[in-house]
């Protein structure tokens, strides 16, 4: 990775988990727990599922075994920011990511998002030649290290575009 390349992901990993926070800011337990309407995620199921799904790439990426670079990536990075940042789409998330009933506290779940966020930011933050590393993503297929860092911060920033179009929503709890 280059040190612009590393600069762009620490960026991109601060911004999207200083949305998240502003999404989940000042919520009560009731508005926490709100769910829009049926077969869509509360506030907390998307915070769970960010950083549950987050701590999950973040294993695979620091489990890959390095390999020769790819070829140029510059036009696949802009695709995995672009891609994963459009509501335009509904998404299934894999079975292992989906969060089922939350019950958790704010503070826990916040606690949870930030303990894993800073792993992400350390692992942007490190030496090691990220574009080295690879593995498969279920529907972007394979990623590089990098990709996979654009692919989380983008992640939660949807989901966060989902928490604040929750508290949008004319029953959310006031």
């Amino acid at each position: 990775m280059t040190p612009e390349e590393r600069s762009h992901a620490e960026h991109q990993l601060r911004a999207s988990a200083a949305l998240i926070e502003a999404a989940v800011a000042g919520l009560t337990e009731a508005q926490l727990h709100f769910r829009p309407e049926p077969g869509v995620w509360s506030i907390a199921q998307c915070l769970h599922h960010v950083a549950q799904s987050e701590s999950i790439v973040l294993s695979q990426v620091e489990a890959a075994s390095e390999s020769s670079p790819p070829p140029e990536q510059k036009d696949r990075d802009a695709f995995v920011e672009r891609a994963v940042r459009s509501r335009s789409r509904r998404v299934q998330a894999p079975a292992a990511m989906e969060p089922g009933e939350v019950k958790t506290a704010a503070e826990d779940l916040l606690a949870a998002f930030r303990a894993v966020r800073a792993r992400s930011i350390g692992l942007a933050q490190t030496g090691a030649d990220l574009r080295r590393k690879t593995a498969d993503h279920f529907a972007l297929k394979t990623l590089d290290g990098y990709q996979w860092l654009l692919m989380v911060a983008a992640h939660a920033e949807r989901h966060a575009a989902q928490m604040r179009e929750a508290r949008q929503h004319p029953a959310f709890p006031g």
